[in-house]
């Protein structure tokens, strides 16, 4: 490790980011579906879900976007570069973290994809 790299690939962290980012992605592609497509039908129920009425398919897709940005992640820590681990397992975290903005992938995708972040933190 004095030469920067680690002794193997963070491969638990990469699994656990790939399927909370997979999570995210699904869980606020369905909140997305939901707010736009079957608005019309819907909207009582939607408003009565989520709070916020019209405005979902606003915070839906940026659960999207984070979920896409944690599954990205996952494939960045795939790495044998400490400094790149550590950047991108921090930049899965903090979207993991913003997630919870649509539910963060029905709570599970939160969970999976936080812990994903700090086991890659911890990566000898």
């Amino acid at each position: 490790m004095a030469d920067g790299k680690l002794r193997e690939r963070p491969m638990m962290a990469f699994i656990l980011m790939l399927s909370g980012g997979l999570f995210i992605l699904l869980g606020s592609a369905s909140s997305f579906l939901l707010s736009t497509i079957f608005r019309s039908l819907i909207t009582q129920m939607i408003t009565h879900m989520y709070g916020y009425g019209f405005y979902g398919f606003v915070l839906a897709a940026a659960g999207m976007l984070f979920g896409i940005i944690v599954i990205y992640s996952a494939f960045m820590i795939n790495a044998t570069d400490v400094e790149r681990v550590r950047k991108w397992s921090t930049v899965g975290l903090i979207c993991s973290v913003l997630s919870l903005i649509d539910f963060g992938g029905f709570g599970v995708g939160f969970v999976l994809a936080f812990a994903g972040s700090v086991v890659a933190m911890m990566a000898k």
